[in-house]
């Protein structure tokens, strides 16, 4: 589901951004760029799962660079939300951090 909302950021970014409030100009960069940090997300999850270290800073890396896009364009709280599943995944892998590779 998230590589499918990713392809969808990446084919619209234009219009998605175009149907932000108050967005800046550029938004649609910055839109194209959440796709593909979408993605990126995938693949940082797929190498949790696989017990790769790399995986958890690759999707720590996301996460704080999902944040900051998502403050710019959209301010407010909503942002904040995106750090809750990064948080939770961080909490499950620092018990088993030992055996990941």
């Amino acid at each position: 589901m998230t590589a499918l909302v990713s392809v969808v950021n990446i084919l619209g970014s234009s219009r998605i951004a175009a149907n932000l409030p108050n967005a800046p100009s550029w938004a649609v960069s910055g839109v194209l760029l959440l796709g593909v940090l979408g993605l990126l997300n995938v693949a940082a999850i797929v190498a949790i799962w696989t017990w790769r270290r790399w995986g958890v800073y690759l999707l720590l890396a996301n996460t704080l660079a999902i944040f900051a896009i998502n403050l710019a364009i959209l301010g407010g709280t909503a942002p904040f939300q995106g750090l809750i599943g990064a948080a939770l995944i961080l909490f499950c892998v620092y018990r088993k951090w030992a055996d990941f590779e």
